[in-house]
């Protein structure tokens, strides 16, 4: 769980926030999002 805290102080506020969330419905969505910004960041 150390990992999760690290993690999080490294992300974005405007990442974590309501309304860039409330985007993803399902656990897909969060998938192919994830998906599609590793391919860009590999890029």
């Amino acid at each position: 769980m150390e990992s999760n805290k690290n993690f999080e102080s490294q992300v974005p506020q405007d990442v974590l926030s309501k309304d860039f969330l409330s985007q993803f419905k399902t656990e897909e969505d969060v998938s192919n999002f994830l998906k599609t910004l590793h391919t860009q960041v590999v890029e």
